[in-house]
């Protein structure tokens, strides 16, 4: 078993910011900018590595410690369809039936992932990105599959509608 120190921040053996420890090990470290301004770039880069060879190779890369990976904050699943790789489940499906339908032509020009951008008297609000657009009988569709509707995109689909003229479809 390491000991307490070898658990420690690197940081609290130079005299440096403060450290909460929980269960034996120093988790959350702080440091001012005046701590930050007192180092030499060696001592800098030290303590990057210091740090670096703390964290297990799996939270690097942002999973958890193990095999799984951390879920989403939305619990959607990223999935790979034709080489297309898709937020959510939904949206693979989406288009696979999309693609079906293109096939058998009964839509055209279909776009992934097509920006759009909110524009109000000269002012650049936002963007917005539709999972979808496409041609049924010559109009032009606008999709966004949709789990969880958040108001962020209830404020995007107005603005669609209000400075585009586009009806933004949920699926």
């Amino acid at each position: 078993m390491q000991s307490l120190s070898k658990r420690l921040h690197p940081l609290l053996f130079l005299g440096l910011g403060t450290c909460r420890i929980i269960r034996g090990r120093c988790v959350m470290a702080r440091l001012t900018a005046r701590d930050i301004r007192r180092l030499s770039p060696e001592t800098r880069k030290q303590i990057r590595q210091a740090l670096r060879s703390q964290v297990p190779h799996d939270e690097q890369e942002g999973h958890s410690i193990g095999d799984q990976p951390m879920p989403s904050k939305y619990r959607n699943i990223r999935t790979t369809v034709d080489g297309i790789t898709f937020a959510s489940q939904r949206e693979a499906n989406r288009y696979a039936e999309l693609v079906i339908e293109l096939k058998a032509g009964e839509i055209e020009e279909l776009v992934l992932q097509k920006p759009f951008s909110l524009d109000v008297n000269g002012v650049h609000v936002c963007d917005y990105i539709a999972d979808f657009v496409y041609r049924r009988k010559g109009a032009q569709i606008v999709e966004d599959a949709k789990g969880k509707r958040l108001e962020l995109f209830r404020i995007k689909k107005l603005l669609m509608k209000a400075v585009l003229g586009i009806e933004v479809v949920e699926v």
